[in-house]
């Protein structure tokens, strides 16, 4: 399986965000969101995952940090790792 590698993405407090995960494979990977916690993410009011993408709505400071995809079939697993960070310090 081949994989992104790890990336850093500014966004604004406020704003929505995709962080984008693509794997490719056969069969075609499963996709799971991490926290850099370990905690799998679920959807959610502010939360949405379809496949590799997760989609952050109304950015809050909570948010900020480091995010794992996992993307898995059996011929292995790829991790593609983003730092989503604010532009404004």
């Amino acid at each position: 399986m081949k994989h992104s590698p790890p990336s850093m993405l500014i966004v604004a407090f406020g704003s929505n965000v995709t962080l984008t995960c693509k794997a490719t494979g056969k069969p075609r990977p499963q996709y799971k969101w991490f926290t850099s916690s370990g905690r799998e993410l679920k959807g959610s009011q502010f939360i949405n995952i379809d496949g590799g993408n997760l989609t952050i709505s109304l950015v809050k400071k909570k948010d900020l940090g480091i995010y794992m995809c996992k993307a898995q079939n059996i011929a292995g697993e790829a991790i593609a790792i983003v730092d989503l960070v604010n532009g404004w310090y």
